[in-house]
């Protein structure tokens, strides 16, 4: 079976928009005829939890000049193409010019991750119509996350005046949701990011970069974000700032850092008497006070007013850009040391800190996700300077952000090749899921060679790309295969197969067992970049040329008792799903990839 989807269906899809015309499917039997109507498929969320009902719509348009009588027939799919729940179908009239919006509805998916909702539509007397479009089901956040970013919300202002509508928010999601983001990260958002997330005032200038923001405008964004399955991730750190850090550390200067007397407060007196003019005045600043983590009780407050700004603003989970970590010399008010810690001691103290943290909102918020702004380089260097901090940090499924690699175009940079690149994230992913945490690179993503294959790079270790990505429709739909937590990495890929041609493969094999009768093996094939080096792709024909009948042949290790069942490629550009023919030999199973063009994932299926 192939499945073949253009740019022009894969973003209607997304948008909600007219996505498959009549006259566009039935070409090749009725070139010159005009089209009847218009379908488009659409799950109400882009993310479900396992225990919620699937409900989803197929909005049919008739643009002939008579009424149309059609079957619209609707169903869910997992997996590949394991059908989930029964087919459903409605009979409906659509009077021309009209819109009619049929209505599905499923008990909650017993399948995990990645689901196509797929609808056909039969006009008495014409074509059939197809439409489809994509959704998971998944109840913990990172395990599938494609994030973006949102800071200043301008659109939300007239000037310095909030709309009177909140049509800005509709445009906001509706953006993100073209794109398949199923969640949004909000920084700097706060009146302080450690002490003032539960603003009384309806209006304020954020603590750091000072950005105009309103309580009804969050509250408004992340309500409307969780109607279509959009999760809302707050930003977080031990450092607050404006006129609440000041405040505070002029009425608690203990609960403020200070070396030798002197408190971790920056000083501006103008900016600060100017803080709270909402109507004039943007400029960008940030009188930052940094607080006491060594105090368990500065601390306490953190966490309650954390998890207080989750009850109020609907937040489903936190990223910290600064750990609740220790100082290592503490002072008291008359400047005198009166504490040292060891590094051992620190890393312990900041594990505790953070476990805390976790343990106390997450009797509040039982869902609630955590993610950290923490490695720098690789994993091996954070495990070796904080393992403590590092392993709690994974623990219980954190998420660990890498801001550093967005920089690897430099020459300096350790991952500046991309076959250092590509073993490295892949490294990185796998030591991390062993921790129980999940890995999310900040990428740029930019429409070109370098933008595609740090997304290939993320994707194929079963990382996480943060605040930008590509193929957000496919990684939606197929993700099972990348992000799945019983994906298990193999360390002996050439003694499971060979790979003819200039695929990368090895770093990329894993085996992913579904019951005590069924397994898969999915290898990722990828056409190397076509330079060496990272920054060197700046446009999109820097991309190599395809290659063209990869051959594969899995050896009898591989199978290991079991028989090959079948195999099936997945490609995101163009986006296909592919049954691979296959041929039994002596040395093995002998299968041809017809094409690589960047990134195939290869799913091979045994059973017993």
């Amino acid at each position: 079976m192939r499945q073949t989807h253009s740019r022009q269906t894969i973003l209607g899809l997304g948008a909600g928009l007219a996505v498959l015309l009549a006259a566009h499917l039935a070409v090749a039997a009725t070139p010159a005829a005009a089209p009847l109507i218009q379908v488009t498929a659409r799950p109400t969320k882009l993310l479900y939890g396992v225990r919620e009902p699937i409900t989803a719509t197929v909005t049919v348009k008739n643009v002939s000049p008579a009424a149309q009588n059609v079957t619209v027939s609707a169903a869910l799919e997992g997996e590949i193409d394991e059908p989930v729940g029964k087919v459903q179908e409605k009979a409906i009239s659509v009077g021309t010019g009209m819109t009619v919006v049929a209505e599905f509805k499923w008990p909650a998916s017993p399948k995990r991750y990645g689901h196509a909702f797929k609808a056909e539509v039969k006009v008495d007397g014409g074509p059939v119509i197809k439409a489809e479009d994509y959704f998971n089901v998944c109840d913990h956040y990172w395990n599938v996350a494609l994030i973006a970013a949102e800071g200043f919300l301008w659109q939300q202002f007239d000037g310095f005046k909030p709309r009177s509508d909140m049509k800005w928010a509709d445009d906001t999601i509706a953006g993100w949701r073209r794109e398949y983001y199923n969640g949004f990260e909000k920084f700097f958002w706060a009146p302080d990011d450690f002490l003032e997330l539960t603003p009384d005032k309806e209006i304020w200038w954020s603590g750091q970069a000072r950005y105009l923001e309103t309580k009804t405008g969050l509250r408004t964004l992340i309500a409307r974000g969780h109607d279509e399955g959009l999760k809302a991730v707050t930003y977080a750190k031990l450092t607050g700032g404006g006129p609440t850090g000041a405040e505070m550390a002029r009425r608690h200067p203990e609960w403020i850092w200070q070396s030798g007397g002197v408190l971790a407060v920056d000083r501006n007196a103008k900016q600060l008497a100017e803080w709270d003019i909402t109507t004039s005045n943007h400029w960008g600043g940030w009188v930052a006070v940094n607080y006491n983590m060594n105090d368990p009780k500065v601390v306490d407050i953190g966490i309650k007013e954390l998890g207080d700004s989750a009850s109020l603003f609907g937040w489903d989970g936190a990223r910290w850009d600064g750990n609740f970590d220790v100082a290592r010399e503490v002072y008291n008010l008359d400047g005198k040391r009166v504490e040292t810690l060891t590094a051992e001691q620190a890393d312990e103290r900041d594990a505790q800190n953070m476990r805390r943290t976790k343990e106390a909102i997450t009797r509040r918020h039982p869902l609630f996700v955590y993610g950290y702004n923490w490695t720098q380089g690789n994993w091996a260097q954070s495990m070796a300077t904080n393992p403590k901090e590092s392993t709690e940090l994974c623990r219980g499924g954190g998420l660990i952000m890498n801001e550093y690699i967005n920089q690897a175009e430099g020459v300096q940079h350790p991952l500046h090749r991309w076959e250092v690149y590509g073993r490295s994230v892949a490294d990185d992913v796998e030591a991390i899921k062993k921790l129980g945490g999940y890995y999310g690179p900040i990428l740029g993503s930019p429409d070109s060679a370098d933008g595609r294959y740090q997304n290939v790079f993320a994707y194929a270790a079963g990382a996480h790309p943060y605040y930008h990505h590509h193929w957000g429709a496919f990684m939606t739909r197929y993700g099972t295969f990348c992000w799945d937590d019983a994906l298990v990495r193999r360390h002996d890929a050439e003694k499971l197969a060979t790979v003819t041609g200039n695929a990368w493969w090895q770093h990329w094999v894993f085996e992913r067992p579904l019951d005590a009768k069924h397994r898969q093996l999915i290898l990722h094939l990828i056409n190397p970049p076509a330079k060496p080096t990272v920054g060197e792709g700046k446009k999109k024909d820097d991309l190599p040329a395809p290659l063209h009948n990869v051959g594969v042949v899995l050896l009898p290790a591989a199978l290991d008792g079991w028989t090959f069942k079948r195999a099936t490629r997945l490609s995101p550009e163009p986006m296909l799903r592919e049954e691979v023919a296959f041929k039994a030999e002596g040395d093995g199973i002998h299968l041809t990839i017809p094409e690589v063009a960047i990134w195939n994932v290869l799913v091979i299926d045994l059973g017993k």
